[in-house]
């Protein structure tokens, strides 16, 4: 399949255990972050203030939306830079800056590696995108929902909304029912790579992991939202962001 020639970038390589149970990379994966997720969430928290103040507001323009990348693979820069112009698209000014940003971050969880640093670098960025309350809207495949769904039930349970708009209950691993095919979105269907822009990467390749993508909205109806003003108000205009998406409605 397309998505298997693109599991890492060109210099990474899968290293392939042998059989021994119960020593398997999911396990390694589960336990080291487990023993170390509290020492790696209290230093984020620190690096939260003063790291992401000074990237976010001094360094570049802050962007009007953020789109998680959950994928079974480490998507190239040419492509998400193409994927971040398409949804740029139906983006307001949300701001108010006189700019318009869709920022796409990605988390590659690349299913049966055992590069634990791979793994913990994805999720430590997406835990901290959580707290900060910076991405509701997600781009995600299946094979890293399902290799991401054991951390996601323990850790985030709820965390996912489904597809009418109810929040997933804490206990539920059904995430296939959360996601919306790329199809179903209008302004997404019909989009066409620029292979100019691929830097030789293959356009028919490219689209075809573009349409194995799903849209995911976080669950906007808990108190880490509704209790935050701020947190509310971006949820809801990432609402109708994604209706626009679904819709073809361009901006502007």
């Amino acid at each position: 399949m397309a998505r298997e020639r693109y599991l890492l970038d060109e210099t990474e390589e899968l290293i392939h255990q042998g059989d021994k149970a119960p020593d398997t990379p999911q396990n390694r994966r589960r336990a080291y972050w487990n023993n170390n997720k509290h020492f790696l969430l209290g230093g984020l928290a620190v690096a939260l203030v003063l790291g992401s103040l000074l990237y976010t507001v001094v360094l570049r323009s802050s962007p009007d939306y953020m789109v998680g990348l959950v994928t079974a693979y480490a998507m190239p820069e040419a492509g998400r830079k193409q994927l971040e112009e398409l949804l740029t698209v139906y983006a307001d000014d949300r701001n108010g800056d006189g700019k318009v940003v869709v920022e796409l971050t990605a988390y590659p969880f690349v299913p049966e590696t055992s590069d634990v640093d791979q793994w913990q670098s994805s999720m430590t960025q997406f835990t901290a995108d959580a707290i900060t309350n910076s991405v509701m809207v997600y781009l995600c495949d299946k094979p890293a929902m399902e290799a991401l769904s054991g951390t996601l039930s323990q850790e985030f349970g709820g965390y996912f909304q489904y597809t009418d708009g109810k929040a997933m209950p804490r206990d539920a691993t059904d995430y296939e029912n959360a996601m919306a095919p790329w199809a179903e979105f209008q302004g997404l269907a019909g989009f066409s790579p620029n292979e100019d822009r691929l830097n030789l990467w293959d356009p028919q390749v490219f689209l075809e992991l573009c349409q194995s993508l799903h849209v995911v909205m976080r669950a906007g109806d808990v108190p880490a939202i509704q209790e935050d003003p701020e947190a509310a108000a971006y949820y809801s205009a990432c609402t109708a962001y994604v209706e626009r998406i679904r819709a073809g409605e361009a901006q502007g």
